[in-house]
């Protein structure tokens, strides 16, 4: 078996592209035994938010130590090791496979016919240190290689070289410009180059990540590093151990995309199909989209590990060759015309017919595309005339959410100009390397100081360092508006590239989306303004309106920017200042809260947000749902203005319009758990919340009496309360049976204690 498997198990190769990547410093959620039902978009959306992105940031997590001289790396930490583990089974959970990939340290593996013999107890993570360390050092770190370069077999020539880093090349995926869970994604979307961009057409690297067999990895790592001055340092690299310490394989299709709900993100350019064993060199592919038929292009069809390889001692090397045998068996092929953006959910049907040696002939599977930053919309449920006593707003069950952000605003009256002077009211989301705000001056040819300026300062957007990483800031209000409102702004442009755009951009969720307006300036041919100049951008109406002004290089490769980093003498980037609005409110006196989203509704009241509400005044209300700290797009504003409210609150119809809004009649069962709307408000249990029903009862045996009790608090005016009793559950009674509410419980006593069979229920009426 073994001999068998040196032939045919190979490993891929994969050249990688910088990555800088912004995220949390510290990742709790769990790495392994991870599992989403796939078919549901919102445990999708969930299942994103809380694992794939757990693993962003990782960059903070690294925090190894590099020695060149000594050509040594040290582990890191023990979150930044759970973090590729966590990234690993994220996927493998999303195509329904096993997803606890073990990290944890084993010895690597190796035959006697090995080139080089590694050190006996050398583990896998350490050898796949001393290799990613090899490939850092002669890809840039340090060494006068050009270009980058990968292979399998390390020749001893290689800086660095230790029979250990052979081992690794040997057995595992191999990433340069790539590491940590950037890797693990470059691995699963396969990239070409612009030369070939099928390089990857046998996805050997994903077939591997999505192997059935698979129970074992290891992961080395080293950082891309970018010195003070934007130029590359480290490329950075990535060896991921894949072979040894397999278990049984599973006998099922893996597609990628994954059949159901996958986040946009990820979705790759080479689309693939495999199976343990299965014959696809006759397969086709079918392929129908939102649109219509999709044409799709086969570009390769290949053999895996023998299907009677079960795993187990049935591990191998990692060569190259070209049998192009990687993991399962697979067909991979590019559907066309695919959108880079997903506005709505994108639904594509596919088949692939004429399979052999897979159990089925022909398989049928669909994948909907969705973009994971949107969840559902929310709307309160409530009434518009809240008492000054307050109200409840239902919202409803959010699958997935933890919790659920509650906002309450009132409108009004924008004052004054929104410039840079005293303390504007901005969200700046510019990068660290020059100052959003300052008084901007430089001297003109003519040696006069020209002054990008109105006032005393100005608000500026420019490019940090030689990269093309949008700049912006954000007015930090939300705005209401009507179709005759418009916002004014003065600009100077400084030296701006002819492809160096400002745009005014709106969003009417939060900031979860954005939509350009028709105002833009461009750069033009470095030529600078002499002047200020006036903009009037048309404002879409909404309720909750925000606004930023977006700066961004829409232009391929690094050539043309000016950034701030280039000299302070010139007058780089964009000036803003003077933003005014006309016929525009704005939301002041804003405050939220944060609910458990299983309560499934917020409390507008002085209790639930610490504030007496006034009556005869407005105030707007929203929600928006929260998974592990990201937060949604908000819901539509629900307006409300606060009235005396009834004078007596004493009844169901209060209760049903004001605590529970949205459950109706009396006779109703909102919740479906078997007791009435009445019934829950006569008993005080929740008429939206099925398991706070019956559990609310106790039944216990008193004397000679059955005793069905509830705690006398719960009593409710206007109702009437009896109780009947059963031998039968068929014929009932209400003879003998005595209520009380001694002791701080309501207590119903029937006279079927001493019975073989006794029930008792509780019969409420409205008086």
């Amino acid at each position: 078996m073994l001999g068998y498997l040196e032939v045919f198990l190979k490993k891929g190769l994969l050249f990688g592209s910088f990555l800088l990547v912004v995220g949390p410093s510290f990742a709790s959620e769990k790495a392994t035994k991870l599992k989403v039902n796939r078919h549901s978009r919102s445990d999708v959306v969930a299942f994103w938010h809380r694992y794939y992105q757990a693993s962003e940031g990782y960059e903070n997590r690294w925090d190894g130590a590099i020695d060149l001289d000594k050509f040594s790396v040290t582990a890191p930490p023990a979150e930044f090791t759970k973090d590729v583990q966590r990234r690993v089974n994220f996927y493998r959970a999303l195509v329904g496979l096993r997803a606890d990939i073990s990290f944890e340290e084993k010895e690597v593996f190796s035959k006697e016919e090995d080139l080089w013999m590694v050190p006996a107890g050398t583990t896998k993570s350490e050898a796949a240190r001393a290799a990613a360390l090899v490939f850092d050092i002669n890809n840039g770190g340090s060494s006068e290689r050009s270009g980058f370069e990968l292979t399998h077999s390390l020749d001893p020539i290689w800086e660095g070289f230790t029979a250990a880093a052979w081992n690794a090349a040997f057995y595992s995926n191999l990433a340069v410009g790539l590491w940590g869970p950037g890797a693990i994604d470059g691995y699963m979307e396969e990239p070409g180059t612009p030369e070939d961009s099928f390089l990857n057409r046998y996805v050997g690297h994903r077939r591997w990540m999505l192997f059935t067999a698979s129970a074992h990895m290891a992961t080395g790592d080293i950082p891309t590093i970018i010195d003070e001055d934007g130029l590359l340092k480290s490329p950075g690299a990535n060896v991921l151990y894949m072979i040894g310490d397999f278990s049984a394989r599973e006998e099922k299709f893996v597609a990628w995309p994954n059949d159901g709900f996958c986040p946009a993100p990820i979705v790759p350019d080479l689309w693939s199909l495999s199976y343990p064993g299965a014959d696809f060199s006759k397969a086709t592919v079918t392929m129908t989209g939102p649109n219509g038929p999709v044409i799709s292009e086969v570009v390769a069809r290949s053999i895996g590990v023998p299907h009677n390889s079960q795993g187990g001692s049935a591990e191998g090397s990692a060569g190259g060759g070209d049998e192009k045998i990687y993991g399962d068996s697979t067909i991979t092929w590019v559907p066309s015309r695919l959108t880079d953006k997903v506005s709505k959910d994108a639904t594509y049907e596919l088949t692939v017919d004429n399979i052999l040696n897979a159990g089925l002939t022909s398989y049928s599977y669909s994948v909907t595309i969705i973009d994971p930053n949107v969840l559902l919309d929310l709307e309160l449920e409530g009434t518009e005339a809240p008492p000054v006593s307050g109200a409840n707003y239902y919202f409803g069950p959010v699958r997935g959410a933890d919790q659920v952000e509650f906002e309450i605003s009132q409108r009004g009256e924008i004052i004054g100009v929104e410039g840079a002077e005293l303390d504007p009211q901005i969200i700046d989301g510019t990068n660290i390397g020059y100052d959003l705000i300052g008084a901007h001056k430089w001297e003109t040819d003519n040696g006069i100081f020209a002054e990008y300026f109105e006032g005393t300062k100005s608000f500026r957007l420019a490019f940090a360092a030689q990269s093309n990483v949008p700049e912006y800031f954000e007015l930090d209000h939300q705005y209401a508006t009507t179709d005759e409102s418009k916002m004014k702004f003065q600009y100077r442009r400084g030296i701006m590239t002819n492809t160096t755009h400002m745009d005014v951009e709106f969003s009417t969720d939060g900031g979860v989306s954005w939509t350009k307006s028709n105002s833009r300036v461009s750069g033009v041919y470095q030529t600078t303004d002499d002047i200020f100049f006036t903009e009037v951008v048309q404002l879409p109406v909404s309720d909750s309106l925000s606004i930023r002004f977006f700066h961004s290089y829409e232009a391929d490769g690094l050539t043309g920017f000016n950034f701030v980093g280039q000299g302070a003498q010139f007058p780089i980037g964009i000036f803003i200042d003077g933003i005014t609005f006309e016929k525009t409110k704005i939301a002041t006196g804003r405050l939220s809260v944060i609910v458990d989203a299983a309560d499934q509704q917020v409390s507008f009241s002085k209790e639930g947000l610490g504030i007496s509400l006034e009556e005869e005044e407005e105030y707007n209300l929203r929600v928006r749902p929260i998974i592990a700290g990201f937060a949604f797009a908000w819901s539509k504003v629900k307006r409300v203005e606060v009235k005396e409210g009834p004078t007596s609150s004493k009844n169901f119809d209060f209760w049903a319009e004001f605590v529970y809004p949205t459950i109706d009649d009396f006779d109703n069962d909102f919740d479906n758990d078997g007791l009435s709307n009445g019934v829950e408000y006569a008993l005080g249990t929740s008429p939206i919340h099925a398991d706070e029903g019956i559990a609310s009862f106790s039944l216990i045996q008193e004397g000679d009496n059955l005793c069905l009790a509830v705690p006398a608090s719960s009593m409710a005016p206007g109702i009437s309360y009896s109780a009947e009793w059963s031998t039968d559950m068929v014929n009932w009674s209400s003879a003998g049976v005595v209520i009380n509410d001694k002791g701080g419980q309501l207590k119903a006593l029937a006279p079927a204690g001493g019975l073989p069979n006794g029930y008792i229920r509780w019969v409420i009426s409205r008086e």
